[in-house]
């Protein structure tokens, strides 16, 4: 079987792991007008759709798409989530989908964009946005200079409407001030109102408990409980060493496109994931030294962090194919872990990494 259509199932809510299996020749399934409101684990988790190159989930009532929600469909080069709820889309969400080429995101909840959500997907030549509530301020700006970018833009000069048989061009909903504008036109006056200096950017937003000096953000030291909710705009490093800190919000440090040295060692934090999703791509050294993180999950990216250290911890094991995410690291630190007795044999997945483990012993080193 090639084709397999399971649309318009009104009472269809779940799908089994197993339910595809055997099916290697499945290359098209619809699953449209269905009463999904999450993405199957069989797509995210499963094996059975590795091969099949278009889904059409359409009409459908998922709120959001996850960093893994499509690591199980890795082949697709049709995908189809237009006509839903979908509000939130992970950046990491695309990342496996090297061989995507048509996305439809039409007429779903989505108010904004990570600028790095299609950064691994070089075979695009047609994403549909149109008909979304597009909020046109600052936190769009990345995704807007990179869509001007592709192939797959449209010059607004081309855009239709939904009458005229042409594709309707995404548009801006708020603020008032850009309603009704295209999405393509939107960059230059967002680069004009969001541009800041540095010494602006210290002036109005350098955290009470902190001190800021030039770009670099100093909070060592400081008994901190929490992370400050805002930082300088245009911050380069954020120091945030011995604190209190047991967790940091995932999204706190998204919005700073030039940080690039982030330190949260001597902390006491536990969870991976709620720090490194949604980070920045200009960061490129991490210390995580010095908490309490038990296991390495796989981690969301994509990444461009060249350096991560993860010194003596609490590491009891490390998944597989837990750092597929940071194809830049060259240097990563999980030295004197005292609990560390399991590594995955795929956990050190990238060969620039120059600290990593010996696949033979499963011992670590240079």
């Amino acid at each position: 079987m090639e084709f397999l259509d399971i649309s318009e199932q009104k009472h269809l809510n779940g799908i089994s792991i197993e339910s595809f299996h055997g099916l290697k020749r499945l290359r098209e399934l619809n699953i449209e007008a269905c009463q999904l409101d999450t993405i199957p684990k069989i797509m995210s988790e499963g094996i059975s759709l590795q091969n099949i190159t278009s889904l059409s989930l359409s009409n459908h009532r998922i709120h959001a798409l996850e960093a893994n929600s499509l690591f199980g469909v890795p082949s697709l080069v049709q995908l189809n989530l237009s006509y839903g709820y979908l509000e939130r889309i992970n950046a990491s969400t695309f990342l496996l989908l090297e061989h995507l080429q048509v996305l439809d995101l039409r007429y779903n909840h989505l108010s904004t964009l990570s600028g790095e959500v299609f950064v691994g997907n070089f075979d695009l030549v047609d994403v549909k946005l149109s008909n979304n509530p597009w909020m046109c301020n600052c936190s769009l700006l990345d995704f807007i200079n990179y869509q001007n970018g592709q192939q797959w833009s449209t010059l607004s000069e081309d855009c239709g409407g939904d009458d005229d048989g042409i594709e309707p061009c995404a548009m801006c909903r708020e603020p008032y001030s850009t309603e009704g504008k295209y999405l393509v036109d939107m960059q230059q006056p967002l680069q004009s109102s969001c541009q800041m200096t540095i010494a602006d950017s210290i002036a109005d937003n350098c955290p009470s408990t902190c001190q800021c000096v030039a770009d670099q953000v100093l909070c060592s030291g400081q008994k901190l409980a929490e992370a400050p909710r805002f930082f300088p705009p245009l911050s380069r490093e954020i120091d945030l060493s011995d604190n209190l800190l047991t967790s940091v919000k995932a999204d706190i440090f998204a919005p700073y496109n030039h940080l690039e040295t982030l330190n949260l060692s001597g902390n006491g934090m536990t969870n991976f994931n709620t720090i490194l999703d949604l980070m920045p791509l200009s960061l490129r050294t991490l210390d995580l030294s010095w908490n309490r993180f038990k296991r390495v999950p796989l981690i969301p990216g994509p990444l461009n962090i060249t350096r991560l250290s993860l010194r003596d911890g609490h590491l009891a094991f490390i998944e597989g194919f837990a750092f597929v995410s940071m194809k830049q690291m060259e240097f990563l630190d999980i030295s004197e872990q005292k609990h560390l007795n399991g590594i995955s044999r795929t956990s050190c997945f990238y060969r620039r990494v120059r600290f990593c483990c010996d696949e033979t012993t499963g011992i670590f080193g240079h």
